[in-house]
């Protein structure tokens, strides 16, 4: 009896650490998963929302003829939903939006860096997102999901986007207490 009152002690100030990390509110983010292998797009078409692709591997002009849509500034205030995100990104750069893209980014936006890595003639962009995850580390949450960025040209890229906000932590500036994109890593 005497050692399972430590272990309950432990456990105990474990859990109330845990919880005062992340201010008693676990992250649980509002993404739909998708069980099949079609992907999770949040291009124009799925006007923000995430919803499944018939076929992932459909050509930019395809995606062409999708009427623009007012931009969610709100996703880049918001703290809830890091998906509302990824969907002002992918509008962004499918719209050619470069310094609205860049505040997907947060304080670490470059207008003409994305313009120069993204831009390209002769079509638009379309960035799909897999379903994504969750992980809190120390002070931060971060959610990442798989992309395909197609560009014009017929070439796609794929890789892994890493959002990323701050917890509630005294000296945490407004801007890194939301989700912004952390980084774009390429799979090779």
């Amino acid at each position: 009896m005497m050692l399972l009152r430590p272990i309950t002690a432990g456990a105990a100030l474990a859990l109330m650490l845990g919880l005062a990390a992340c201010d008693g509110n676990p992250f649980v983010p509002k993404v739909e998963q998708d069980t099949s292998t079609q992907g999770v797009s949040v291009s124009a078409a799925s006007g923000g929302a995430p919803a499944v692709q018939g076929d992932p591997t459909a050509a930019p002009a395809e995606n062409a003829a999708r009427p623009p849509r007012e931009p969610d500034y709100d996703a880049l205030e918001q703290v809830e939903d890091p998906a509302r995100v990824q969907a002002f990104l992918a509008d962004a750069l499918r719209q050619g939006r470069w310094r609205d893209a860049a505040r997907a980014w947060g304080e670490k936006g470059d207008a003409d860096a994305l313009r120069q890595r993204f831009g390209r003639p002769g079509g638009t962009l379309d960035l799909t997102f897999g379903p994504g995850s969750s992980d809190a580390g120390a002070g931060s949450q971060y959610y990442s999901a798989p992309y395909t960025l197609r560009l014009p040209d017929g070439s796609s890229e794929k890789g892994t986007l890493v959002l990323r906000r701050v917890n509630d932590v005294p000296g945490a500036s407004a801007a890194s207490l939301r989700w912004h994109v952390e980084r774009m890593d390429t799979a090779l």
